[in-house]
């Protein structure tokens, strides 16, 4: 037995150096997708927490572009490294609940699986949410197993974290709670200060978060809830099964199915039997996976928004397929194994031509999910312009939606500031709190709309300078294909947003 352990922990850190590898020179040659560049600007502006989403993400892309200045490959080795991280934890969380055998399958499914290796290479907030949860149940599992308090204060730091990640953090204490409360050797602890001195510590290393938003009229708060809350007023069958079609998608059309299956499967083995593992893994996936198939009845639920719950999932789904005992007869065992073997194929290939997708034209199937194509050729071409204005010193970059102004900033020559929808009388996100369109009344402008977001509103723009001219629009092509076409305006002396009260 300590053999085979000892074999399967050198496949793991073997095939980790292999994909990781893979990952730092896919990543040399990849463009920042937009709501990269957002974070990256983020990083520019580092505050206690920000209007859509906490900080930690400004700090990860922050320290790598300190270390290795702003290129595409310090931006994207935040989520490679977090990826990493998580790797480790995942394979330590699974060794210590069953096996090195069943820990190295669980790596490699993650890694295999397109949300999962998405979040390798493209840096979201996700990329360190995904890393504190997961060290979060690590630290929780500890904590019910050794009954050591101590675990208890790092489960603690580890959803403070967590929420300074991502706000669907909250479903770390829910998850824990929901587990104390259905497991009877481990209810004990409900009685027991260590869980609520824990919430304590989360709430300290959570607290930038806080300071924010009450400095703030608690703006973040208000948006991420009664935005989403004013969304779901009706019954929306076409939301659901988008969202059922887009999990499918993003997990593994063979393994998705399967993963909710040994998730149901582990809440019920491990209530009747009183399993404590398979009940900590239900615990540890059903509340998030419940609450977004529920809310997805009445609003859009983004395909990443669930992730984190498949986690544990798959390692109930890993304890099943490898648990003998529950298939005895050998033909069903066999057919078990193969599918198995298929869907684990199946799912990597997918998820590696998508992967491939991204950097060889000649491979694109489509271009209308295309966010990214252009932006290196709108720079270039923005660049030029901004050398014919006159006063270029003071030049005013604007990009409609927050996609196209965080994308300037980057591939503009220089990486100056830029702007967006709040110049033009419009939501624009942390734009808003980073530039008062008053402050740039006299000042010349660059205005850019992306036909992926389109600009409708002519009359206004023209009203809020003496005078505009329309550029040439410039048309992105991907092997002959259109993709999008950016749209292109010099505006000449910015009146302000209510230039009659100047």
């Amino acid at each position: 037995m300590a053999s085979e352990n000892q074999k399967f922990v050198t496949l793991f850190w073997v095939t980790l150096a292999v994909i990781t590898t893979f990952r730092l020179l896919y990543v040399s040659g990849l463009s920042l997708v937009p709501q990269e560049a957002y974070y990256w600007n983020y990083s520019r502006h580092l505050a206690l927490s920000y209007f859509d989403h906490p900080p930690v993400i400004a700090y990860l892309i922050h320290i790598f572009t300190t270390l290795g200045g702003h290129s595409e490959f310090m931006v994207h080795l935040g989520a490679v490294a977090m990826s990493f991280f998580t790797s480790i934890v995942c394979f330590l969380l699974a060794k210590r609940i069953y096996s090195a055998r069943i820990a190295f399958y669980f790596t490699l499914l993650l890694h295999c699986i397109l949300i999962f290796s998405l979040g390798a290479v493209v840096v979201t907030p996700d990329a360190p949410f995904i890393f504190f949860w997961v060290l979060s149940i690590f630290f929780l599992y500890n904590a019910i197993t050794t009954n050591r308090g101590f675990y208890w204060y790092l489960w603690g730091a580890a959803f403070g974290f967590a929420f300074l990640s991502k706000y669907t953090a909250v479903f770390i204490p829910a998850s824990a709670f929901l587990y104390l409360l259905l497991s009877r050797k481990d209810r004990h602890w409900l009685a027991k200060p260590q869980p609520y001195i824990a919430m304590l510590v989360a709430a300290l290393c959570a607290s930038p978060v806080f300071i924010w938003n009450y400095k703030h009229g608690w703006a973040s708060f208000l948006f991420q809830t009664g935005r989403r809350a004013g969304e779901m007023l009706s019954f929306r069958p076409d939301f659901f099964f988008g969202y059922l079609g887009t999990q499918l998608g993003v997990v593994g059309l063979l393994l998705c199915p399967f993963i909710v299956y040994a998730v149901a499967k582990s809440g019920i083995v491990g209530i009747k039997r009183s399993e404590t593992k398979l009940l900590f893994l239900f615990s540890m996936s059903a509340p998030i996976l419940v609450f977004f198939t529920i809310t997805a009845l009445r609003t859009w639920v983004k395909m990443n928004w669930p992730t984190a719950g498949y986690i544990t999932g798959i390692l109930a789904m890993l304890f099943f397929y490898f648990d003998k005992e529950k298939l005895k007869p050998p033909r069903v065992i066999s057919r078990w194994k193969n599918f198995g073997r298929v869907a684990l194929v199946f799912t990597a290939i997918v998820t590696l031509l998508l992967h491939l997708e991204a950097l060889f034209p000649f491979l694109t199937l489509s271009t209308s999910a295309d966010t990214v194509t252009g932006y290196r050729q709108v720079g270039e071409v923005v660049g030029s312009i901004a050398e014919d204005m006159p006063d270029k010193e003071r030049l005013i970059y604007i990009g409609y939606e927050y996609k196209s102004a965080s994308e300037m900033a980057f591939y503009l020559p220089g990486k100056p500031e830029t702007v967006s929808n709040n110049v033009v009388g419009k939501p624009g996100l942390q734009y808003d709190y980073w530039c008062d369109p008053d402050t740039l009344i006299g000042r010349d402008a660059i205005f850019v709309y992306d036909r992926r977001n389109e600009y409708k509103e002519f009359d206004r723009l023209k009203s809020l300078f003496d005078n505009v001219v329309a550029e040439s629009p410039l048309k992105i092509y991907r092997m002959d294909r259109l993709v999008t076409t950016f749209h292109i305006y010099r505006c000449y002396n910015y009146k302000g947003l209510n230039p009659g009260g100047h």
